[in-house]
This record gives C-alpha cells, structure tokens and sequence, in this order.
C-alpha cells in the first residue's frame, strides 16, 4: 500500500506547518515520505511510515511537536520527524468522529494485509483496536462495520 492508492486525502502539509494548517477536526491522517519515496517492507514497498486518527487533527499534529513524557507515540514520531522532518508529510482526510476509528483500523489492516507488517512507527495493533472497540464493531474478514455507533 502506497500513498497513492488512498482515496480522499487531498490535503496535507510538510510536517513544520501540518499543525498550523490542519482543521480543528476529525479525521484520519498519514505520515509519508515526501513526494511517494518508497521503502521495502517484508513484502513489498510503501511510502507510510504512521497511519493514525484523531478527534482534533491540528491538536495531534501539535502535540508531535511538543510529547509528553509518557507519550510514546507522540516521542517516537517527534523523534522521525527530527531527523527525516525535511523529507516527510501529513496527509489528512476530514471524517465524522464516529468513523474515525473505524477508518483507521481498516486503513491499518489493509496496510497489514498487503505488508504482513504494520507501518513502521504504528504501535496500536489490530488485536488492541478489536479488544477496545469489540462491543461497537462487527469484526469481518475484509474489514469492520458498525453495530451500535
């Protein structure tokens, strides 16, 4: 899976204005090497190096820029974007903040499906997804549905 192949993410940013211009809104978001530079996995080649959601995009974006302590995530992706922050973007498409978990499991279990790997700075794996969201999502064999969100 390459950046390419995403529908509906027409807007982005480098990653030093990401957090200036991104909507205070839900959405689901990517960070790519810039300009689609791929990069091997165990099978195949991809340019996403983070796939996430968030109620707030330009509230996750900031708090790249400044991680807490316990933020694991936020200090693993602040350290990448420090070193490679030149080279890589945000990608982010506005979604309902009722689907936008949804929208990130299943951009995420594509990206496993075609890699047999996660992203390589993703930490959520599918089976704490599923555990979290088990009483509101019919887990099925090519994605998820809603039962009672």
């Amino acid at each position: 899976m390459k950046s390419a192949d995403l529908r509906g993410f027409e807007e982005y940013a480098d990653f030093d204005s990401a957090f200036k211009s991104a909507p205070e809104e839900p959405g689901v978001y990517f960070l790519r090497l810039k300009s689609g530079k791929p990069f091997s996995r165990i099978k195949g080649e991809t340019d996403i190096v983070y796939i996430g959601s968030s109620k707030n995009l330009k509230r996750r974006f900031n708090q790249y820029y400044n991680p807490g302590r316990t933020q694991w995530t936020n200090r693993k992706i602040h350290r990448f974007v420090k070193e490679y922050g030149h080279d890589s973007e945000f990608f982010w498409k506005k979604i309902s903040s009722d689907r936008i978990k949804i929208e990130e499991y299943n951009l995420l279990r594509r990206f496993e499906q075609e890699h047999h790997e996660k992203p390589p700075l993703n930490g959520a794996d599918s089976r704490i997804l599923k555990s979290e969201f088990q009483e509101d999502l019919d887990i099925v064999d090519n994605g998820i549905t809603t039962n009672n969100i």
